[in-house]
């Protein structure tokens, strides 16, 4: 298993994973390649992907704030994680988790958060098993 900071190249799979694994109906089409490009491109965004057998099996992007209501310091946002079911329970999610931590670590952030659907029980588990605890709720309003 090998993690690494994804490129365009590996956005076909990364769109196949939301599929898949998430359920997001991720497009590849011109636009959507341009707004990975720009994320991977700018310094406070990272994607990595885990890569077993020449394959990609998970990846994780994650966005590096500083808000002026937050504590000292900064913090960074897991905005997806996703690993195939087939290799879930492999060391791939733990390990992308990692590489986030260390990169949010190197950024200077104080903590890192991430937001979870509620039927995403199994993700629960594995997020308070790599250290995350359950904090708040989370609202959203379709415009």
């Amino acid at each position: 298993m090998t993690v690494r900071t994804a490129t365009c190249s590996d956005y076909p799979a990364i769109c196949r994973l939301m599929r898949e694994d998430l359920g997001v109906s991720a497009l590849i089409d011109a636009e959507a390649v341009e707004r990975f490009q720009r994320i991977a491109g700018d310094p406070n965004w990272v994607v990595f992907v885990a890569e077993a057998d020449d394959q990609t099996v998970g990846f994780i992007s994650a966005e590096w704030r500083a808000l002026l209501h937050h504590r000292p310091g900064s913090y960074a946002e897991i905005m997806a994680l996703a690993v195939s079911s087939r290799h879930r329970r492999t060391g791939a999610g733990s390990s992308l988790a990692a590489a986030a931590e260390a990169w949010a670590r190197d950024k200077g952030a104080s903590e890192l958060i991430l937001h979870s659907q509620m039927r995403r029980e199994g993700a629960h588990l594995f997020y308070e098993r790599q250290g995350f605890e359950k904090k708040s709720y989370f609202f959203r309003k379709i415009l």
